[in-house]
C-alpha cells in the first residue's frame, strides 16, 4: 500500500474514532432509554405488519398516522418539485447561453426523469396508490442513477472538474 493511501486510511480511522467515541459514550449512558425506544419500535413494526387485525381504536390511530405521513410527503414533494423545476430552468438557461455546464448530460436526464415522476405522483395521486413507497423507490433509484458511471464519467468526479 502506498504511503499516501496509508496516511489517508490512518487519518480516516482517527477521524472515525474521534466521531464515534462520544457517540458510544452517550449510547452507554442512555442505554435504558434506548432499549425502551427499541422495544417501542419493535411493537410498532409488529402492529404495522398486522394492520388488518388491529382493534377499532388502533386501526383508527394507524390510519391517522398514515394520513399524516402522506400529508408530510405531499408538502415535501411540492418543495422538491419547485427546487427541481428551478434547477431544470437554470440548466436550460445555461444551455441556451452557452455557459458552463454544472451537470453531465446523463445527470440532466435523471433530474428530468425525477421531476416527471414527482409530477405524476403530485398530479395523479389516485393513479399512484403506493404513493409513499413509490416516492421512496423513485428517489432512491434517481440517487443511484445520478452517480453511476453511465451518467457521469469517473474522471469528472476528480477535483478541479466542477464544470462538467
Amino acid at each position: 500500500m502506498e504511503p499516501r493511501t496509508m496516511a489517508y486510511m490512518v487519518a480516516a480511522v482517527a477521524l472515525e474514532v474521534a466521531l464515534l467515541a462520544p457517540l458510544c459514550k452517550a449510547v452507554w449512558a442512555h442505554r435504558s432509554q434506548l432499549l425502551e425506544i427499541l422495544n417501542w419500535s419493535i411493537r410498532s413494526v409488529k402492529l404495522s405488519l398486522c394492520v388488518g387485525r388491529l382493534s377499532g381504536r388502533d386501526q383508527h390511530v394507524s390510519e391517522g398516522i398514515l394520513e399524516y405521513r402522506c400529508w408530510v410527503a405531499d408538502r415535501m414533494l411540492a418543495y422538491l418539485l419547485a427546487v427541481c423545476t428551478v434547477a431544470i430552468f437554470t440548466i436550460q438557461v445555461n444551455l441556451l447561453a452557452g455557459g458552463e455546464q454544472w451537470l453531465a448530460e446523463g445527470q440532466r436526464w435523471v433530474l428530468l426523469g425525477l421531476t416527471a415522476g414527482m409530477v405524476v405522483a403530485r398530479q395523479m395521486p389516485n393513479l399512484v396508490k403506493w404513493r409513499l413507497n413509490g416516492l421512496y423507490i423513485l428517489f432512491d433509484l434517481a440517487t443511484l442513477l445520478y452517480v453511476t458511471p453511465w451518467m457521469v464519467p469517473p474522471e469528472k468526479f476528480a477535483p478541479g472538474h466542477w464544470a462538467i
